[in-house]
């Protein structure tokens, strides 16, 4: 697990308390969807292991689709200034 630590510890925990909290607003299905296929990919053979794994996907995921919609509104942007000249 590189650097990571083995168990969660009190930063992991807050961090699974956050993700928990947004997670209130998903349906349930995309949730479902999205841990199955982070499941799939995960390796880990404890259950620390697994949650360690999780709790870095989601927040690449999440990370992943900040830069989608900043990189969405970038070329909005962009046609709007092309469209005006």
């Amino acid at each position: 697990m590189g650097n990571s630590p083995a168990k969660p510890g009190i930063t992991e925990l807050y961090r699974l308390g956050e993700q928990l909290q947004r997670d209130r607003s998903a349906a349930l299905p995309a949730l479902r969807e999205r841990d199955h296929a982070i499941g799939a990919r995960c390796e880990a053979s404890t259950d620390s292991g697994r949650l360690l794994f999780w709790l870095r996907q989601v927040r690449l995921e999440a990370a992943d689709a900040g830069l989608n919609e900043l990189r969405r509104r970038i070329r909005k942007r962009i046609e709007l200034m092309v469209c005006q000249v």
